[in-house]
């Protein structure tokens, strides 16, 4: 059951904000030892979302999948002094072919992993089903950019730069692969800071769309 951050949740994607950028953080790449980490922090910056309700279990197959495919990007942010996860990112370079392969060789793990969700509140059957059919949503039916997935930054960083050391990595492995440029989703309403970082950031919004569960959204991309 291939999922990304985006149509899942309500893709107010926590990138902190830009302020002060500490030397004392390090990106890496993502690794096994990081994942529960990871899980703890996606669910610490996105209490109320969709992809946190479907639970730690699901979480940790998003996060592996991305780890475990080499055509994807998954880095973390940690502290250098004590190795503390404080932000990761992750997405595939090219969307689509990336969730084909998820539904081929990860479904049932998916399904497995939200089973629980689905038992307590039936009603999540629909968007799952939707999740299967989702192949990025790319600009313009574009085969060729990244799509940044997912961000987060753990609350307890927020000032430190994280989000955009964790976003000038994503776009510099972007460029290492070839790659045009990239392009994410966001919520278009009350969403005002991460909107703004992204500008800050050189993202330019290519379009506006509204998701079956009437969320406003904004495309953004980013060419090199």
């Amino acid at each position: 059951m291939p999922v990304s951050d985006q149509p899942m949740s309500s893709s107010r994607q926590r990138c902190g904000a830009d302020k002060q950028q500490s030397e004392d953080v390090a990106i890496t790449a993502l690794r096994a030892e990081h994942t529960n980490a990871v899980v703890d922090l996606h669910m610490q910056a996105f209490p109320d979302f969709f992809l946190t309700f479907l639970g730690r279990s699901f979480l940790r197959q998003m996060y592996l999948c991305h780890r475990d495919d080499p055509a994807t990007i998954a880095l973390v942010a940690s502290r250098k002094t004590d190795d503390e996860i404080l932000g990761a990112v992750i997405g595939p370079l090219q969307a689509t072919s990336f969730y084909k392969r998820i539904l081929v060789r990860r479904w049932w793990r998916f399904a497995l992993a939200a089973l629980g969700a689905v038992l307590r509140r039936p009603s999540v059957v629909p968007r799952l089903l939707r999740a299967v059919r989702y192949r990025g949503d790319a600009p313009g039916g574009e085969t060729d950019r990244a799509l940044l997935a997912s961000i987060a930054v753990s609350p307890a960083a927020q000032g430190m730069g994280v989000g955009k050391l964790l976003t000038t990595a994503f776009l510099a492995k972007v460029r290492e692969a070839g790659l045009p440029g990239a392009y994410l989703t966001t919520d278009a309403e009350n969403n005002d800071a991460v909107n703004a970082f992204y500008r800050r950031q050189g993202w330019k919004v290519e379009s506006r769309f509204t998701t079956p569960e009437k969320r406003k959204m904004l495309r953004y991309i980013y060419d090199f």
